[in-house]
């Protein structure tokens, strides 16, 4: 059951909050733009700390982001921001694949990323809002490892960082917001098709290994995922190809 769902310009409108400015905060942000602290536009929300939100984006870019991640404000982690175009200041083309895409009308951006290991799947372009739900295990039960998998153990540490950095484009047992991508279970696991060696280089760079005209990862260098964090994600992976829904 959808507990909430608001776009990002409606509470902007109406928390009174679109003339907060913090010019030049991001690298990534083009220009100076009008920035709002995404924990202020759910100022007043009651929000429950098992909920799942989501950020759900034009192109069907979608992912849960937990709470505690999106909310923070304390400055002992990074700090989401949602940014602004501005009408009169439009935000340059930026060219992914072979097509070329604006991050407006609002992006997901955040400050002192390293605080809090933010991956590039949650600087979120063409951002059209977020829905409150119910927790993710309710949401997606069959993406979820058994309760006999314990926190500490690879596939659980592998789930988490396929939570994080895949999820927001593909599905697992067809569960999932994220559209772009394929379903990484049905009918078949990568695991099962593609030798382990050219899954990873395919993970770190897809376009060494295939083109196609469509293309949209980007790939995942070690900054981002680990080599032991990617052993992790491989072995998630293996253990849902044995989890067929």
């Amino acid at each position: 059951m959808l507990i909430r769902y608001f776009t990002a310009v409606v509470l902007i409108v109406f928390s009174g909050l679109a003339n907060a400015a913090e010019p030049s905060l991001f690298i990534k942000t083009p220009g100076k733009d009008t920035v709002v602290p995404a924990a202020a536009i759910f100022k007043g929300i009651s929000i429950p700390d098992d909920a799942a939100i989501h950020f759900q984006a034009l192109d069907n870019f979608s992912a849960p982001i937990e709470k505690a991640t999106l909310m923070n404000s304390a400055g002992d982690g990074a700090t989401a921001y949602i940014a602004i175009e501005k009408p009169d200041e439009k935000w340059p083309v930026i060219q992914m694949g072979h097509e070329q895409y604006s991050a407006a009308p609002f992006y997901l951006v955040w400050k002192d990323t390293t605080k809090s290991r933010i991956s590039t799947e949650l600087w979120v372009m063409q951002l059209a809002g977020f829905s409150i739900d119910r927790p993710f295990s309710e949401l997606y039960p069959n993406v979820v490892p058994k309760k006999n998998i314990s926190n500490a153990d690879a596939v659980m540490r592998g789930f988490k960082i396929f939570k994080v950095n895949c999820f927001s484009c593909h599905t697992i047992n067809r569960e999932g917001s994220g559209k772009i991508g394929p379903d990484l279970n049905v009918p078949y696991n990568p695991t099962e098709y593609m030798h382990e060696k050219y899954l990873r280089i395919f993970i770190r760079s897809p376009k060494s290994l295939r083109h196609w005209d469509k293309e949209r990862m980007v790939g995942f260098p070690s900054a981002v995922i680990r080599d032991d964090e990617l052993n992790d994600l491989i072995s998630y992976l293996k253990y849902m190809s044995g989890r067929k829904v």
